[in-house]
């Protein structure tokens, strides 16, 4: 395997902790429409309301109906939006390992909170909800960030909490694919995704990574 180069990771449920901010703008959306879905089946598609939408209420409701119902909701739920612990640390640890760091994310305003929260300067490319044709799962998000990096996809790790990071990430070729148990996802989806590594705090990240560059 090359040496790793990059790190590319997602926002929401990785970077920062938004549960208590998405899920019930998610769970407003759908119930303002008359759709009712338990939380366990909304946790697979929270990557996206477009996934969202897909799944739940495409015979119901257009797009932007969802996506209204949902900003309104999503609004009165931002000051619950938290930074897990020590994430700056861990950007900066990674940074000193010499590693480039690409945010590649569903959200629409990615690089708005990015720069809300201070961790814009971590960041050699930031790839949002806004820049792609396809999100997550599809590998263009990827793809577009590790263009944006000029690195190949067998020297970058794609790190995630949701199945649809680490299938993008295989999808478009990584070496290694991270699943964060913190965030959205489950362990067991993680699993079932084939993520090569599953740690339970982004802390653990830098660990792995060095792990991962000595047994080529």
């Amino acid at each position: 395997m090359p040496k790793l180069r990059a790190v590319l990771l997602d926002l929401d449920g990785t970077l920062r902790d938004s549960r208590e901010a998405i899920n019930p703008a998610i769970e407003h959306a759908l119930k303002a429409h008359g759709i009712d879905a338990e939380p366990a089946e909304i946790a697979s598609h929270a990557h996206s309301l477009v996934a969202v939408h897909q799944a739940f209420a495409a015979e119901v409701v257009s797009y932007d109906g969802l996506e209204q119902a949902y900003d309104e909701k999503l609004k009165e739920r931002l000051e619950h939006i938290k930074l897990y612990e020590h994430v700056p640390e861990t950007l900066g640890l990674l940074r000193e390992q010499g590693l480039l760091l690409a945010l590649v994310s569903s959200a629409r305003r990615a690089r708005d909170a990015l720069v809300k929260d201070g961790l814009i300067d971590y960041f050699d490319a930031v790839v949002g909800g806004y820049d792609t044709v396809e999100l997550k799962p599809h590998p263009e998000p990827v793809e577009l960030a590790l263009g944006q990096l000029a690195c190949r996809p067998e020297e970058a790790v794609m790190v995630g909490d949701l199945a649809a990071d680490i299938t993008a990430g295989k999808a478009a070729g990584v070496a290694v694919t991270v699943g964060v148990t913190h965030g959205f996802g489950t362990r067991d989806m993680l699993v079932a995704a084939r993520a090569d590594y599953i740690i339970d705090s982004l802390v653990e990240l830098p660990g792995v990574i060095a792990t991962v560059g000595q047994n080529p």
